[in-house]
């Protein structure tokens, strides 16, 4: 258990980030891993999810890191078969 204060799930957003978050997004931050396999850390209490400011940052913290770290992914060339290759020599050299 934290040490910081417990505050309902969107309330604590609200504090952490300034905007409030549809109800259903913070549910998701922290039932379902992200793409990052982040999780909101948060506690069932009296039948309502709690976090913490802190958690909030942390969370948020570690999703920006790692999503700025990741490269660029580029797509594989595309290899072409010899009949399309002669074909745009053909259009090319017709000017076209």
């Amino acid at each position: 258990m934290p040490t910081d204060p417990l505050l309902p799930l969107l309330v604590a957003i609200e504090r952490a980030t300034g905007h409030r978050p549809h109800p259903s997004t913070p549910m998701r931050w922290c039932l379902k891993p992200n793409k990052h396999g982040n999780v909101l850390e948060s506690w069932m209490i009296g039948g309502r999810r709690m976090t913490s400011v802190e958690a909030v940052r942390r969370y948020i913290d570690a999703n920006t890191r790692q999503s700025s770290h990741q490269q660029s992914v580029r797509p594989a060339p595309i290899k072409l078969s010899s009949s399309h290759h002669n074909a745009m020599q053909a259009l090319s050299q017709e000017g076209l």
